[in-house]
């Protein structure tokens, strides 16, 4: 081996023979690293480094010895091995490492390759020397060193790295010692940190939670954990560490652990090095987590294992018997820390029940009521165990039965619920006359069947005994996993129970005097109460509310005789089940019982007197009906009048023995006090039916005499006219609704004329004056049977008179007025219809006369001029009569209508090319603005196109030359939308679905209509006067025809305008639901070429 010393420049170092003052230095470096080492690994690092800068070796290992593991680990410090051989271990008797361990001496191999026991690293490696590591009697480890030469270690080598060797075992052994004194001061001084901070706590989750947070202080882990025992089973109270918590909250039976077995069997703590080696570890328990190194400690109180302290490492052997000293001394103190927060615990817990027991007595004490005294022993009685729920059986002799009165946090409400003698727990409790226990109630077989899937599992029941009388059954229970309750909850229980079982019993003789207080007190009431009451069945109905409110019987029933049968006549029942609060609701019973024969009830009243059944299944008498199915005793008591029997009160429990004397007693002087107030009331009842039947009679004659006035009222006012009648001085003494409108017109024309005012013209003053003298004189006329006409205010009415006669003798007037002016006025617009016909039909066959001589006598060449002048007269000639026939064909309904899907888009733009050349030759501008997803409307398509001709003829008629005339379409959700101004013109009402409106709207530029012609434009043969006067032809049909079609198609028509700035009709067709929207179609144009407007 050589040694190297530093070079001059960069490269492989030279080499220069063995000197002893170069061991010297090495040898010092190695102890001055060894002096200055804090921990093994800092010394091994030193080291290593000082030999590999002064050694010319390649590979430096240091195998530390594992005695309990057999194995030589090689330490990370080691220089020059492959990376996947740090910490890498290899038998302790194995390779040239194991056998110079075993020999005890330096071996040095010349050559690696010839020797069998080598353990190949680096196939570079030739020669190696391996020298013990030992200190004193300790062997430590092997320091290996290796070369890549051929006997490259000297006898002299060997001595060296002896030499060398012996040092660095002898700081190891010193740094070994160092850091065990050092860690010991550390983890003393920890303890008592511990100790401390265990010593102030008195919570024993607190405490276990403190425990954990400080082992690692003392010992580090991977895993650790707390486990409490208690009957046989460990429950971990706290962890750290785990990742699969179903390890550590998983309750586990020590009898299945031995590691656990054996803390409890030597109360010492347990440190297994391996526990793939231990017999004590079942992996096929606790294989859960990779654990190769553990400790447990006892926790020891009284002499007692209670739990166990537990530390899991993954590394084999990593733990000490040092380790498992601190980990038993933390063990020992979590074990006294545990004890006193269960003493105090327990004091406190004294402290609180002998509180909550005298809470307790002056709470139950101080309750007069059954059931909120029972429901405050159940509540007490769980709040005192800290349990889940509870209950209480009351006992019944009657039956000899348990019936739950209180089911208080349950699995669900068993209130009500019956146990025959010797069923379940509780009876077992009040037969022995001891408490009664169990921690499996949800599996034990003694169950009743009505807990059979019950989750309770810990049930105590505590018997109720008063004055040697069994009371009944308390009994707490809960369903916490290993839940059981000790001996002292059970002692605490008891005690509650013999507290509540005297205030049960006192309460029980309170409350029978004051349910005989409360017996005088109902008699006194009713009888106070029932003498304002006159009808028979409320009577009885209210006796019988007030004895079941007042004496919680389960029926109480008044039965009247019939003749041979007796029937109820009002009763009343509690509905619900027993035990629960039971709403009190009207009983019906159709059977009527034959008396003498059928029922207690018929027994009663053929006899006359009282029957009291404690039992009703032991009587002959009794005959049970289904609308009472629970009742178990009776009492029926006869209503005595005079003497004879007029019905029985009857009372109903559903317990056996529920009747006594004083019951008895109680309900003979309801009776007397019920049997006379039914006779008074049945007295009352026939004088009020007699009162009732002269009322009938008035009533019947005054319907009939107002069912006659209905009628002439609903006559007159279904008639149109005016209809007056007066008596025979001329006063007005009925009128219809029309005739007091006119009557209000007559009054506001008198006042104006007498006041002077402005408000009505002559004409209305004038109305009002000759309509007062016409019904004045009419009223008093001596034969009124002829028509009278009077006129004003633009008005003309029509009078018609009669006298009303009465068994022969004329007792007044009445007077019919009719408004003819609309008459009048059709009358007069057809005078002028005619007129203009005559004269529009007069024009054109003058012109056909004049041409046809003309054709006869003129010259030849003309003769194609006469006939188009002919032929256009013709026409002109023909479109006026087919104008008066289609309206008048649209009045009377003529024209069937053959509707299809129109779609409008085509229909005006037929429209519009027809009209082209009227608007051209008025060089007008004629557009047309489609609107999207107009969809077809089912209509007419003529019939469309003669109302869309006729508006935009119109329009082209009267808008001077160079205007515009625009069309539009577009979709409207509703009738509102999107509507302008509108004029009081026509608006048809169509009735039938839509999914919308299709609107079209024609609006112009030309010389618009005044807002009095707006409301008349749409009526027949009427032309405005600018209509007139423009010298357009026309007949006044052509909007009136717009609005009978638009009419029979469902839709309306409506017209805005301004003079002299132009019109806009509106057409509104309903759109079928059917028709989807379809796209728009863009815009359509025609227009003169010269139109300056563009």
């Amino acid at each position: 081996m050589r040694r190297a010393r530093p070079a001059s420049v960069v490269g492989r170092p030279s080499y220069v023979a063995p000197s002893p003052i170069d061991d010297l230095s090495v040898l010092n470096q190695v102890a001055l690293a060894a002096a200055a080492a804090t921990s093994l690994d800092d010394l091994l690092e030193q080291v290593a480094q000082v030999i590999a800068n002064r050694l010319d070796v390649h590979h430096l290992g240091f195998l530390l010895l594992d005695l309990e593991a057999g194995t030589l680990r090689m330490h990370p410090a080691s220089r020059g091995i492959p990376p996947e051989w740090a910490g890498e271990t290899i038998p302790m008797d194995g390779g040239i490492s194991g056998a110079a361990l075993h020999a005890g001496r330096p071996l040095v191999i010349p050559d690696v390759r010839a020797d069998p026991r080598y353990i190949e690293m680096d196939p570079a490696t030739r020669s190696e020397v391996a020298i013990p590591l030992c200190a004193g009697d300790r062997v430590l480890g092997v320091l290996n060193v290796e070369s890549h030469r051929p006997a490259a270690f000297s006898e002299y080598d060997a001595l060296f790295l002896s030499m060398l060797a012996s040092q660095i075992a002898a700081a190891m052994e010193r740094t070994r010692l160092y850091m065990a004194k050092q860690r010991r001061r550390e983890r003393a001084e920890a303890l008592g940190r511990i100790a401390a901070t265990l010593a102030t706590t008195l919570d024993i989750d607190e405490g276990l939670e403190i425990a954990l947070d400080q082992l690692e202080k003392l010992v580090p882990y991977d895993y650790a954990s707390i486990a409490l025992f208690q009957d046989g089973v460990a429950r971990i109270r706290t962890w750290r560490g785990f990742e699969d918590i179903t390890l550590v909250v998983t309750p586990i039976a020590i009898s299945e652990l031995r590691t656990l077995q054996a803390l409890i069997a030597t109360k010492q703590a347990i440190l297994i090095p391996d526990t793939a080696e231990s017999s004590l570890w079942r992996t096929d328990i606790l294989g859960g987590t990779p654990t190769r190194c553990w400790i447990g400690a006892p926790l020891i109180v009284r002499d007692t294992v209670i739990g166990a302290l537990m530390v899991d490492s993954r590394t084999p052997r990593v733990y000490s018997p040092d380790d498992r000293d601190a980990v038993a001394a933390l063990a020992h103190y979590l074990a006294v820390a545990i004890e006193n927060a269960r003493l105090h615990a327990q004091t406190l817990r004294q402290v609180r029940e002998l509180t909550a027991l005298y809470e307790t007595s002056l709470d139950i004490t101080a309750r007069l009521e059954p059931q909120a005294l029972l429901e405050v022993v159940v509540q007490r009685g769980v709040a005192l165990l800290n349990a889940r729920g509870g209950g209480l059986y009351l006992y019944d002799p009657a039956v000899d039965q348990l019936r739950m009165v209180v089911s208080y946090n349950l699995d669900r409400d068993y209130t009500g619920t019956t146990l025959k003698r010797g069923e379940g727990l509780s009876w077992q409790a009040l037969i022995s006359g001891q408490p009664v226990y169990t921690d499996h109630y949800s599996t034990w077989e003694g169950r009743p069947l009505t807990f059979y899937h019950t989750r309770f599992t810990a049930v105590v029941a505590i018997p109720l005994r008063w004055q040697g009388t069994d009371v009944g059954v308390l009994f707490v229970a809960d369903d916490r996993p290993g839940r059981s309750f000790s001996q002292e909850e059970i002692v605490l229980l008891s005690r509650l129970a013999t507290q509540a079982a005297i205030a049960i019993g006192n309460l029980q003789l309170y409350i029978t005097a004051r349910h005989r207080a409360e017996q005088l007190h109902l008699v006194t009431q009713v009888a106070q109460h029932i003498t304002g009451i006159l009808h028979p069945t409320q009577l009885a109905a209210e006796v019988t509310r007030r004895i079941c409110e007042a004496f919680n019987y389960y029926a109480v029933s008044v039965c009247l005789v019939e003749g041979d049968l007796i029937r109820v006549s009002a009763g009343v029942v509690r509905t619900s089940k027993q035990g629960a609060e039971r709403a009190i609701a009207p009983l019906f019973v159709d059977k009527a019982l034959r008396i003498g024969e059928e029922g207690i009830i018929g027994w009663v009243a053929a006899t006359g007197q009282p029957l009291l059944v404690p039992d009703v299944t032991q009587d002959p008498h009794f005959l049970r009906i289904p609308e009472l199915p629970l009742t178990a005793s009776e009492l029926a008591v006869p209503l005595l009048l005079g003497g004879q029997v007029i019905g029985v009160l009857d009372a109903q429990s559903e317990h056996k023995g529920a009747f006594d004397e004083t019951d008895v007693e109680t309900m003979q002087a309801l009776a007397g006090q019920l049997a006379i107030a039914i006779a008074n009331a049945r007295l009352f009842e026939a004088v009020r039916a007699y009162a009732g039947e002269l009322e009938q009679r008035v009533a019947e004659r005054t319907a009939e005499i107002r069912a006659q006035q209905e009628r002439t009222e609903a006559i007159l006012r279904s008639v149109a006219d005016a209809i007056i009648v007066t008596d025979l001085e001329g006063h007005i003494v009925l009128t219809n609704p029309t005739a007091e409108a006119l009557l209000r017109m007559m009054d506001e024309g008198r006042q104006t004329m007498e006041e002077g005012e402005g408000r009505r013209d002559n004409g209305g003053r004038e109305l009002a004056a000759r309509l007062t003298e016409l019904i004045h004189r009419l009223a008093l006329a001596p034969d009124p049977q002829r028509a009278e006409m009077v006129e004003g205010d633009g008005r003309v009415l029509q009078a018609h008179a009669a006298r009303v006669l009465d068994d022969g003798q004329a007792v007044g007037t009445v007077i019919a007025l009719r408004d003819i002016t609309r008459l009048r006025e059709l009358d007069r617009l057809k005078s002028q219809f005619v007129s203009n016909v005559s004269h529009e039909l007069r024009t054109p066959l003058a012109n056909i006369k004049l041409y046809l001589s003309l054709l006869a006598k003129g010259r030849p060449e003309k003769r194609e001029n006469y006939l188009s002048v002919l032929e256009r007269e013709a026409n002109r000639l023909e479109k006026l009569i087919q104008g008066v026939l289609d309206l008048s064909r649209l009045e009377a309904r003529s024209d069937i209508l053959h509707r299809e899907p129109v779609v409008l888009d085509e229909v005006i733009a037929s429209v519009l090319e027809a009209q082209r050349l009227s608007a051209e030759s008025k060089r007008l501008a004629l557009d047309y603005i489609p609107g999207p997803d107009v969809p077809p409307v089912l209509a007419d398509r003529n019939q469309l196109i003669q109302v869309f001709t006729n508006l935009v003829n119109n329009a082209i008629l009267y808008t001077p030359e160079g205007g515009r005339i625009e069309v539009a379409t577009c979709l409207a959700a509703t009738q509102d939308e999107g509507r302008g101004t509108t004029g009081d013109g026509g608006r048809g009402t169509g009735d039938q679905p839509s999914a919308g409106y299709a609107v079209v709207t024609v609006r112009d530029t030309g010389i618009g209509i005044a807002p009095e012609d707006l409301g008349r434009i749409f009526d027949r043969f009427y032309r405005a006067p600018q209509a007139e006067a423009s010298g357009a032809p026309g007949t006044g049909l052509g909007l009136a025809i717009v609005k009978e079609i638009v009419d029979l198609h469902g839709g309306h028509v409506e017209v805005t305008s301004q003079v002299g700035v132009g019109s806009t009709f509106s057409v509104w067709l309903p759109v079928p639901p059917s028709f989807p929207p379809q796209g728009g179609q863009g815009e359509l144009r025609v227009e003169h070429a010269d139109d300056p407007g563009g």
